[in-house]
């Protein structure tokens, strides 16, 4: 019989984060009780094993699983210009103003950005307006190294690519026979991949641009108003912000931001 929602107790919470804290020092407490249920009873039933204590001595038997349960709490399925709408808001709206406006470099951060989708998304975007690694700088951030590792890699399955227009496909990336791309080295020198907490990292500096999409859905909501006011105290005046479109903003971040669109969650610091 499958592992519920149910089964999985706030005692089960708090041991897993230990573990996960002592390993990989990510530290979940705090994190939304609901999702942290969903996704660790939704990587005991692939195994599968009848009961949580089951998992206890699976992980102490298996190096490698404990990995993979950080993997099944952090990555979300991505894709290349995902919400293209989002996208083409981006790149006919948000981009030329920019680069109209600011005269020395626009920094970008994607923070969240798991395999490198949604910052290699940006750098295609940035390579057909002409901007290149003089004028923009994209920092791309994740709390798992090996998310990043595979964005590093810049390889992804066809699946991945399906909201780019063939041409976009032949001229970003090299395609393998098996169905396999990689994207091009211009493209992927553009992004500076780092780990970071988004919560208590170090100071990445100011950006007039970030996109934070699907993350606030793992915290609870001390933590997403903690998450907002760094986001938007890292934004210069003017800067945008990105959420995703299922997200809603704390009450007390909206005072500091104008909305462009509610549809698709953007907006820009006005104080």
């Amino acid at each position: 019989m499958p592992i519920s929602f149910s089964d999985i107790t706030l005692e089960h919470i708090d041991k897993f984060s230990r573990m996960l804290r002592k390993h990989y020092d990510i530290d979940f407490s705090g994190y939304n009780p609901a999702f942290l249920r969903r996704r660790i009873a939704g990587r005991i039933n692939r195994i599968p094993l009848a009961s949580v204590n089951q998992y206890y001595k699976y992980i102490e038997d298996s190096p490698d699983e404990l990995g993979m349960l950080l993997q099944n709490l952090t990555i979300n399925v991505s894709e290349f210009m995902r919400n293209p709408e989002v996208f083409d808001i981006i790149g006919v709206d948000i981009l030329p103003e920019l680069i109209a406006n600011k005269n020395n470099l626009i920094r970008f951060w994607t923070a969240g950005c798991s395999k490198g989708e949604e910052p290699y998304s940006l750098a295609i975007i940035l390579s057909k307006m002409g901007i290149g690694s003089g004028k923009a700088e994209i920092v791309a951030t994740d709390i798992d190294e090996i998310a990043l590792k595979k964005a590093r890699r810049g390889i992804y399955k066809r699946t991945s690519l399906k909201n780019l227009s063939q041409n976009d496909r032949k001229i970003f990336f090299k395609n393998s026979d098996d169905g396999i791309y990689k994207i091009e080295r211009k493209i992927k020198k553009s992004v500076i991949f780092k780990k970071h907490n988004i919560l208590t990292g170090s100071d990445l500096g100011k950006f007039d641009f970030i996109m934070c999409r699907n993350v606030a859905i793992y915290f609870g909501k001390e933590l997403q108003v903690k998450m907002y006011r760094r986001l938007i105290d890292d934004l210069y005046i003017g800067g945008y912000l990105i959420i995703g479109k299922s997200e809603v903003l704390p009450k007390c971040s909206i005072k500091s931001l104008s909305t462009i669109t509610l549809e698709h969650r953007i907006y820009r610091k006005v104080k």
